[in-house]
């Protein structure tokens, strides 16, 4: 059996004082500036920029929010519950009234809004795993914790966006801080409390459901050793939790039984698919190669060690680890409800490993320095890799419209393809005064795309995303003739990269569908015979 490597839970507690507060403190610090660095990247700064936002589906809950009480779509409940684009619907009342004293236009201003609320959420989890692993394995287990949670790539872009997943880890964290004390304490208020959070989860997105398990075994290893109460209180307000976050199902079934079965059709895998699942959380940009790897040593750790607090956790990794391989969905986002116990068992493997190093020269706090503040650096490496483009870079399409500025010929006709897939957020970002003639190529199934080749176009701008993610079979034809062709040649590349060394590139060449965005290239064809100019016109 695998001792706790900060004696007993009584000890912990003691242990957690003054000192510890400070030191989380530090690291929840280092967690908001990652989270609020460029978090206004990819907003249009002014109300006369054509587009959207960057991330497609940041407009779909601008949209869906303002519908949802008029005319909701499927897509309002596809994700499993309405909650979310409820906090959409009051963000957009609320930007109404801020946009003229933020500079913005009400659609910037209600994604900034719903940003801060993602920046907010995501640096309060990390200070909660951080409470959580001190009481369950000790204080430098807790501030190893919340320093990887901090600086988890995943976890870091996903805080950048309005997207329910940062909200969805924070709610399944608490619920998990619930059953954590009611395995400690056995008091019913816990359940009370975890079971409304946890509705709160399932009215998120589907996701949420794994907030009920801990919950659940918190109760059975309560039970194993001694009599307690009936947990009829987890599924009276789990209910409530859930008609209280999304009501509004009740309202508008046959969307709702539309979004079921939409959703059902494009997620589950009809089989129970870990392996698939679960290979994306080994990515350089899921949670860090070295990271997950100590994570599922920690697991067996955790495992080993029998405590009824561990249990809780384990049993949380579990059922999460079922439903994402139910869902067979490849997507980092809907990993990141791993993220607090992977923190966890990432440090109690690394803190046992540290300790365990027969380097007798070097104090045991000087090991564990080094070795996890190794891992630590590395996996906030990664996250760099991803905030440093958006906090020193423009937009990718404003940049694009900034060449076309520059060197287009007034009247010049454009093609534009799709930013992604499905979506007519075009690649260049133009005034909307400007003197171009804009001709969207729509790339859909059963169009011969090629053919667009024929057209008197002067320019044609795209984007590798497009490539990768454009709908139909004739697209990557079309694309291939494009760069091929005789009548075009490539003028123009924007591209984001990535700033220090390119390791994570070098082993995982191809990132997940969901960061594919931050690393497309965005490019402008030039047609043989077209007339640039050279001074800026706008």
């Amino acid at each position: 059996m695998i001792e706790n490597p900060d004696s007993s839970d009584v000890g912990n507690a003691i242990q957690i004082g003054a000192r510890f507060n400070a030191h989380l403190a530090f690291v929840v610090f280092l967690a908001l500036l990652l989270r609020i660095t460029g978090a206004t990247w990819g907003l249009p700064d002014d109300p006369g920029w054509a587009g959207g936002p960057f991330h497609p589906d940041e407009g779909v809950a601008f949209k869906q929010g303002g519908e949802l009480y008029s005319n909701p779509d499927s897509v309002t409940f596809g994700w499993g519950g309405a909650f979310f684009f409820r906090i959409a619907f009051l963000a957009r009342l609320l930007a109404g009234s801020l946009a003229e004293s933020f500079s913005r236009s009400e659609f910037a201003t209600t994604l900034l809004l719903m940003r801060a609320l993602c920046v907010t959420l995501g640096t309060a989890t990390v200070a909660i795993v951080g409470r959580l692993a001190a009481g369950a394995f000790g204080p430098t287990v807790g501030l190893v914790a919340a320093a990887l949670l901090a600086c988890f790539p995943n976890a870091v872009l996903s805080s950048h966006f309005a997207r329910p997943d940062t909200i969805q880890m924070f709610l399944c964290t608490v619920a998990l801080a619930c059953a954590f004390r009611f395995s400690q304490s056995g008091s019913q208020r816990y359940l009370f409390a975890g079971g409304l959070v946890a509705g709160l989860g399932l009215a998120t997105s589907a996701w949420g459901l794994v907030a009920f398990a801990p919950l659940g075994v918190a109760w059975i290893v309560r039970r194993m050793e001694g009599p307690v109460p009936w947990p009829t209180c987890l599924p009276i307000m789990g209910a409530a939790g859930y008609v209280l976050g999304s009501f509004e199902t009740f309202l508008y079934w046959d969307a709702v039984r539309a979004a079921f079965q939409r959703t059902t059709q494009m997620h589950d895998t009809g089989a129970f698919q870990f392996p698939t699942a679960l290979l994306s959380t080994v990515s350089f940009y899921g949670f860090g190669t070295l990271a997950t790897v100590s994570a599922w040593i920690g697991m067996v750790m955790i495992a080993a060690r029998r405590k009824r607090t561990d249990w809780v956790i384990l049993g949380y990794f579990l059922f999460a680890c079922f439903i994402l391989s139910r869902m067979g969905s490849g997507m980092m986002r809907h990993v990141l409800i791993l993220a607090p116990v992977f923190a966890m068992a990432a440090s109690l493997a690394l803190v046992t490993f540290a300790r365990w190093l027969p380097v007798r020269f070097l104090k045991s706090n000087v090991r564990i320095a080094l070795v996890t503040g190794a891992v630590v650096l590395f996996t906030l490496h990664l996250s760099l890799s991803y905030v440093l483009p958006m906090q020193f870079r423009d937009d990718p399409r404003v940049e694009v419209g900034r060449w076309f500025a520059q060197n287009a010929r007034p009247g010049s006709l454009v093609g534009v393809t799709q930013s992604f897939y499905g979506d007519d957020t075009y690649i260049p970002r133009f005034p909307r005064n400007h003197d171009l003639r804009i001709a969207p190529l729509q790339l859909r199934r059963n169009v011969d795309a090629s053919r667009y080749l024929d057209f008197p176009l002067d320019y044609i701008a795209t984007t590798d995303y497009a490539i990768d993610r454009a709908a139909g079979p004739t697209a990557p034809e079309f694309f291939r003739e494009l760069q091929e062709s005789p009548r075009y040649r490539l003028a123009h590349v924007v591209s984001l990269g990535k700033p220090f060394f390119r390791l994570a590139d070098r082993f995982d060449p191809k990132a997940p569908g969901d960061l594919m965005y931050l690393r497309s290239s965005h490019r402008v064809y030039e047609r043989e015979g077209a007339v640039p100019i050279s001074d800026a016109r706008f």
